[in-house]
C-alpha cells in the first residue's frame, strides 16, 4: 500500500550500495538485441543492466569487460579485497592528543606531580571525583533513568596505562619520538560489551597462557587508536577498573587485568577496542549491568561498514510491466521478458505468527509452516510494481565467485513476494521477500541493522538539541583517580560529509584520550530526555582557537564514527 509522499522523507536519503553494470537505452529510442547489449553508461541514466537472451553469466561478464563509463573498474573493490587502505581519513588531528606520558620516576609521585602542574585547568575547579559528584553538577530535570545510566557509564570507566610504543607507528605519528620503548604512557578507556561465561575452554590471559580454565569471561574496551595502537601495545598495557579514588589501590576496590589483544582498530575513526580476560565473578558482577547505555552501533565492528555488505542484494527482475509509463526507464522493454539487474537492500525481517499464510510464490497465500518475511529497499526502476516484483529474483549473500558467505553459507535465491511501498516521484520501492530456510532466516537476522539510525533527527541534525544539551565525560587525568565533567557541546560534524565527530567544551586533560564521550539531552522530546547516550564516541584531542594571536578558547574533540555509516567514497563491487 502506498504511504503519502513525504512520511519517509528520512529513509529516502539512505542509498543502497550497488552492482555496477550499464544501464538502458535512451527513452523513446529503438533497441536492437544486439545494441540493447551494448554497454550504455552515459551521464543522466539511471543504471539498472538489461541483458540479453544469451546466458546470464557470460552477458554480465562481458558486459563489465566492455563497459565504457568504468573502464577497468580500478576503483570498484572486491569483498574480499577492500581494507582500510580504502576508506577516507574522516579524522584528522586538529590539536593535541591527550595521553600523559611520565618518566622513570615511581608513578604515583609523578602523576600527582603533573595533575599539581597542569597548565591547561589550573586547579582543576571543573574536575569532580566520584565521591562528590552529585545532582547538583548536572543540568536540572534529569529522570531516575539518567541517573543510573550515568551510574552505569562511571563503572565501565576504565584506566589504560601503555608500556609499550610500537615500532609500527609512523614517523609522522605523535608518538614516534616514543617507538620502540618502554615509556609509560596513561589514558582513558571504557567496557563496552562483557561477553558469556566461558568454561573449560583455552584461556588467553597472561597466567593461563592459552590452558584451559575452568572458567572465565571475556570483556572488551574502547579506546582511542593513539593510545592504544595495535595489538603489540594492548599486550602491553594494563586495565585498572574501578580506580575511583586514591584508597582504592590499597583496599583492593581497584581490579586490574592485562589486556591479551586488539579486536578491532580503525585508524580514520580514532578507535581502538581492546579484548581482555578475567577470572574475577566480582569483577564480571559490577560491570555486567544491563546495556543501559543506549548504544546502538552493532558490537562486532570491521571494514562491513555495519553490514552494509552484508545486508546487500542483487535483483534480477525478469519482467517489465505494461504500466510504467513512458518517462520511466525501459518502456520499450514493457511487456517483455528480457532481464533486468539491480540491487537492493535489506531493511527487515521477521517470523511469521502461527496460523499466518504465507505470500511466497509457492504457498500462494495458503497457511503454511514457518516463514520469514524480508523486506527489501530498491529503486521504482529496478522494480516498479508487483507485476514486476513477482518475477523478480532476490539473491542474497553473492559476494564472488565462489557466493560463499562466513562458514560455508552459499549464496541464496528467493523469489520476491509483492511490493509494499512505492514512490516513482522519489524513485523509491519496499519489496516483500518471503523464505522457509531457517539458515538463510538466521544469517539475515545476526546481521546489525546500520539503518537503526546513529542518533535521531534528520541526517542535516544528527544531534538533536546538540547546542541545549550537555557532554560529560568520565576519564582519569593525569592518571589519578576517575574524574567526571560536564559542559556544552559547541559543534557536530558535516554530516553530509560523513563526519559524526563532536566538539565540546567539556573539560579535558592529558589522560583524558579514550575515555567515553556521553550525551545528556534535557530538552526535546521524552525519549531524548529518557537517555544517556554513548554512541561510541571516546575523547580524542584539543586545540585552540586564535584570533590576531589572541587565545580565545580550547576546543575538545571526540572520535568519528563516519565510515561505519556514510562509508567509503569509494564504490565496492560484490
Amino acid at each position: 500500500m502506498r504511504n503519502r509522499k513525504g512520511s519517509n522523507s528520512d529513509i529516502l536519503r539512505r542509498k543502497p550500495m550497488f552492482y555496477p553494470r550499464a544501464t538502458a537505452p535512451p527513452v523513446g529510442t529503438s533497441v536492437s538485441k544486439e545494441s540493447a547489449r551494448q554497454p550504455r553508461c552515459v551521464q543522466g541514466h539511471h543504471e539498472c543492466e538489461i541483458l540479453g537472451k544469451g546466458p546470464e553469466g557470460a552477458e554480465s561478464a562481458s558486459l563489465w569487460d566492455q563497459c565504457k563509463k568504468n573502464a577497468g573498474h580500478t576503483k570498484f573493490i572486491s569483498v574480499g579485497s577492500f581494507s582500510d587502505t580504502h576508506l577516507p581519513d574522516l579524522h584528522k588531528q586538529k590539536g593535541h592528543h591527550e595521553c600523559e606520558m611520565l618518566g622513570r620516576g615511581p608513578e604515583g609521585a609523578e602523576s600527582a606531580s603533573l595533575w599539581d602542574q597542569c597548565k591547561k585547568n589550573a586547579g582543576h575547579k571543573k574536575f569532580i571525583s566520584v565521591g562528590s559528584f552529585s545532582d547538583t553538577h548536572l543540568p536540572a530535570g534529569l529522570s531516575d533513568k539518567q541517573r543510573e545510566m550515568l551510574k552505569t557509564a562511571v563503572d565501565r570507566t576504565v584506566r589504560l596505562r601503555v608500556q609499550w610504543t610500537s615500532l609500527e607507528r609512523s614517523a609522522q605519528d605523535y608518538m614516534s619520538e616514543y617507538r620502540g620503548t618502554d615509556r609509560l604512557r596513561l589514558g582513558t578507556g571504557f567496557v563496552r560489551h562483557v561477553g558469556e561465561t566461558r568454561q573449560n575452554e583455552p584461556c588467553p590471559c597472561r597466567k593461563c597462557g592459552g590452558k584451559v580454565a575452568v572458567k572465565f569471561w571475556a570483556f572488551t574496551v574502547q579506546t582511542a587508536r593513539h593510545v592504544v595502537f595495535n595489538a603489540e601495545e594492548a599486550k602491553r598495557t594494563k586495565v585498572d577498573l574501578f580506580y575511583d579514588d586514591k584508597e582504592c589501590g590499597q583496599d583492593g576496590r581497584m581490579k586490574s587485568v592485562w589486556a591479551v589483544g586488539v579486536k578491532w582498530v580503525n585508524a580514520a575513526m580514532d578507535i581502538s577496542v581492546l579484548l581482555c580476560v578475567t577470572h574475577d565473578d566480582d569483577l564480571v558482577s559490577r560491570i555486567s549491568l544491563p546495556a543501559v547505555l543506549d548504544d546502538r552501533r552493532p558490537k562486532t565492528l570491521g571494514l562491513r561498514p555495519a553490514s552494509t555488505v552484508d545486508r546487500t542484494v542483487r535483483l534480477r527482475a525478469q519482467w517489465t510491466s505494461m504500466d510504467r509509463p513512458v518517462d520511466v526507464d525501459h518502456p520499450e522493454f514493457r511487456g517483455t521478458s528480457w532481464l533486468r539487474e539491480g540491487t537492493g537492500f535489506i531493511r527487515h525481517i521477521e517470523g511469521s505468527k502461527p496460523g499466518s499464510p504465507c505470500p511466497c510464490c509457492v504457498c500462494d497465500g495458503k497457511v503454511s509452516r514457518k516463514h520469514w518475511t524480508v523486506t527489501i529497499q530498491t529503486t521504482c526502476r529496478v522494480v516498479f510494481n508487483t507485476e514486476e516484483a513477482v518475477k523478480t529474483k532476490v539473491d542474497f549473500f553473492y559476494n564472488g565467485e565462489s557466493c560463499e558467505f562466513k562458514s560455508g553459507l552459499k549464496m541464496r535465491t528467493e523469489m520476491a513476494a509483492g511490493v509494499i511501498w512505492s514512490d516513482p516521484d522519489v524513485d523509491f520501492c519496499i519489496i516483500s521477500c518471503a523464505t522457509h530456510d531457517q539458515t538463510l532466516a538466521d544469517a539475515v537476522k545476526s546481521f546489525k541493522n546500520p539503518q537503526h539510525r546513529l542518533f535521531k533527527g534528520r541526517p542535516g541534525s544528527v544531534y538533536p538539541h546538540a547546542s541545549k544539551g550537555r557532554v560529560v565525560i568520565i576519564s582519569h587525568p593525569h592518571g589519578q583517580p576517575k574524574k567526571i565533567t560536564v559542559g556544552k557541546c559547541s559543534h557536530w560534524g558535516d554530516v553530509s560529509k560523513g563526519d559524526f565527530s563532536l566538539q565540546y567544551h567539556t573539560a579535558t586533560c592529558a589522560g583524558s584520550s579514550g575515555a567515553p564521550v556521553l550525551l545528556m539531552n534535557c530538552t526535546g522530546s521524552t525519549l531524548d530526555r529518557e537517555f544517556v547516550r554513548w554512541r561510541g564516541l571516546v575523547h580524542s584531542g584539543t586545540f585552540s582557537r586564535t584570533r590576531s594571536r589572541l587565545l580565545l578558547d580550547q576546543v575538545n574533540y571526540s572520535s568519528s564514527l563516519g565510515l561505519l555509516y556514510k562509508g567509503a567514497a569509494s564504490a565496492v563491487k560484490k
